[in-house]
């Protein structure tokens, strides 16, 4: 006798062979199907984006009504798109088709020019070739220069480049040589009691004045952390222990801290900006307790000391070794405008006279 459950189990069998495939999706009128079966929406057709995976979406397509502006170079190929004027003939390839580089005249460097190399095959003076500042998108005018050896008063960093900077940079707790050469096997000394201590592997110290005094002199910020009080204003001074006076009460004989920070004896009366201008590369104001370096417009302060100006704008300006921005009028006029005289160089003026003056001209010091 046979299993009852057999032909309940042969007639869903059945019904299954006979049951009629599940309905294909299809597309909507707003939208489009990719070659591989994916619906998009029927905007992005033709939007030279490929939002289908097979890029089908930009098949076939007229994108010819497209226009540039002057300012613009018109690709063709099926994107057609426009790109900024100054990549055409600029040895890359920024088109689909590559039309930006086809039918170029490329320049080729002059006598008095060098050639970079690479793929812009950039022309820069020659001058600016083995100047310790790399003009060269790959860096290759600084690379096989024979450097000069460093004078007296300057450090040698060595390496590749034999940067000279100096003397007075060294261990000066700032990397000043590429290799940081100039901050090794430096005795760094222990603070003594009227300076804090920034701690770390330098353990860089600064005048006690300094702590809590709104500005971040240690590079860890060790100095303006764990202060109690904010002193506002000008003309407050910020005792170490916590309270805030005003600064006719600094250096006036009398306690007005509780730790006495406000008449500590050894800087009260006294102008560190006499000696070395407080190490300060261009203005140093005196303080009732310790000093501050600043800097003259144009210039930016970097690590508390130096003034740096990061470009000289405009085709005749010139940039001193030591940071001042000047005219190039001023170059090679026998009057001193650069700090470091890198304005008269003996080795450069002597042929100043074949150069253009629209030619920014980097001397060595």
């Amino acid at each position: 006798m046979g299993s009852p459950e057999l032909p309940v189990i042969l007639l869903m069998l059945l019904l299954h062979l006979t049951a009629a495939p599940p309905d294909k999706p299809t597309c909507s009128p707003d939208q489009f199907k990719c070659n591989n079966g994916k619906f998009i929406n029927g905007s992005l057709r033709c939007n030279r984006e490929h939002d289908c995976d097979d890029h089908s979406d930009e098949i076939g397509c007229l994108n010819e009504s497209i226009s540039c502006t002057s300012t613009e170079f018109k690709c063709g190929g099926s994107k057609n798109r426009c790109i900024p004027q100054a990549w055409k003939c600029d040895r890359d390839e920024d088109c689909e088709d590559g039309s930006d580089e086809k039918d170029c005249e490329y320049r080729t460097c002059k006598s008095s020019e060098f050639r970079c190399g690479g793929r812009t095959n950039q022309c820069i003076p020659l001058i600016w070739k083995c100047d310790y500042d790399k003009d060269c998108n790959d860096g290759s005018d600084e690379k096989d220069c024979g450097y000069r050896a460093c004078n007296s008063n300057q450090f040698s960093c060595g390496g590749r480049t034999d940067q000279c900077i100096p003397q007075q940079w060294k261990c000066d707790h700032d990397k000043d040589c590429e290799d940081g050469s100039d901050e090794k096997d430096c005795e760094f000394p222990t603070c003594s009691p009227d300076q804090f201590s920034c701690g770390g592997r330098k353990n860089k110290c600064i005048p006690l004045a300094w702590k809590c005094d709104f500005d971040k002199d240690c590079e860890d910020g060790s100095d303006e952390k764990n202060c109690v009080t904010k002193c506002e204003g000008p003309f407050k001074f910020q005792c170490r222990s916590g309270e805030c006076i005003g600064m006719d009460q600094v250096c006036n004989r009398v306690q007005n801290c509780r730790d006495w920070s406000d008449e500590p004896v050894k800087e009260c009366g006294k102008n560190e900006c006499l000696k070395s201008n407080g190490r300060c590369s261009h203005i140093c104001k005196d303080l009732k307790i310790g000093y501050k370096c600043f800097c003259p417009k144009g210039y930016q302060l970097v690590r508390g000391r130096k003034c740096q100006v990061t470009k000289c704008e405009g085709p005749d300006k010139f940039k001193c070794h030591s940071g001042e921005c000047i005219s190039m009028d001023q170059v090679c006029n026998g009057v001193q405008d650069c700090r470091d005289w890198s304005d008269e160089s003996l080795t450069k003026c002597g042929k100043s006279h074949l150069y253009s003056r629209s030619v920014f001209i980097t001397p060595f010091l």
